[in-house]
């Protein structure tokens, strides 16, 4: 059975328990550790990552409602952009779902997970159609730098400083550093399929330094939001509402409708919101 008619023509408890059967994973030295995930890719994560390394390690996925919504909607060669791609889970399923001639571009601007991303692209032979970028992108003219905040409680939610915070606040809970951040610029593609997002906190930001090149090609996008950030619902429905309607992926791998009601109620968590792009036609 093929990874994606695992994912849609299984219940989730019999998917994620073949990924959890199939989990293996090798301490390499140097908070290192090798694992399988998704029953057939080798992958390295940090293991001093504890938000999302011991799922990787111990049951082989992570976030299944987004791992089976991308089994929905990449297709063999689509291109597939990862804005926040951390140590690259949604990389490697994105090549492991666009092959054989599907492309990947990935943006993470922290160096040590940027390793590990690179690594395993390389490990699973999609070296030659990726793109991993070890930057930020910014809606900015010209590729500049950043400064980014590696909290000490949650080191795989890194992120930019929002606008008004100090270096000084930043430094007492975190490692600050300045890391290279770039535009998203439209002749860098001749084809965008499928775009997900996650940045905590820079979402706009992001998503207005795209904003030319997600006009030109309609993808399909996926974006973290969280309205305990400094912005708003109407901010997230101007980008990325559609006939005055915004659609969320809920965590039973459905889309559903999110409405000021439903925002109201999701203050401070984390909501995948999405753009579908005009006529998707979905894996089921």
């Amino acid at each position: 059975m093929d990874l994606r008619t695992r994912l849609l023509k299984t219940s989730r408890a019999e998917a994620q328990a073949w990924f959890v059967s199939q989990s293996r994973n090798a301490f390499l030295g140097r908070d290192i550790v090798l694992c399988q995930i998704l029953g057939q890719c080798k992958f390295l994560v940090r293991g001093d990552y504890t938000g999302m390394a011991p799922h990787l390690i111990f049951d082989g996925f992570w976030e299944f409602w987004l791992t089976r919504y991308m089994a929905q909607i990449v297709k063999p060669g689509d291109h597939v952009l990862d804005i926040g791609a951390n140590h690259g889970y949604f990389t490697v399923l994105a090549g492991l779902l666009n092959a054989p001639d599907g492309r990947i571009t990935s943006f993470e601007p922290a160096t040590d997970v940027h390793d590990c991303l690179t690594k395993s692209v390389s490990l699973n032979g999609l070296g030659g159609r990726s793109r991993v970028v070890n930057a930020g992108i910014a809606n900015v003219e010209a590729a500049t730098t950043q400064t980014f905040l590696r909290h000490d409680l949650e080191p795989h939610n890194g992120r930019f400083l929002q606008e008004g915070e100090s270096v000084e606040a930043a430094a007492a809970v975190g490692e600050v550093h300045d890391f290279a951040v770039e535009p998203l610029r439209t002749e860098d593609f001749d084809r965008l399929d499928v775009v997900k997002i996650d940045v905590e906190g820079a979402e706009l930001d992001v998503l207005d330094s795209g904003k030319a090149l997600f006009d030109t090609y309609d993808p399909t996008i996926v974006c973290e939001v969280n309205l305990g950030r400094h912005y708003g619902y109407d901010d997230v429905m101007q980008r990325l509402g559609r006939g005055g309607q915004l659609l969320y992926l809920h965590e039973d791998a459905q889309i559903k409708v999110f409405d000021a009601e439903t925002a109201e109620g999701s203050v401070g968590r984390d909501i995948l919101v999405v753009r579908q792009r005009h006529g998707l036609q979905h894996y089921s």
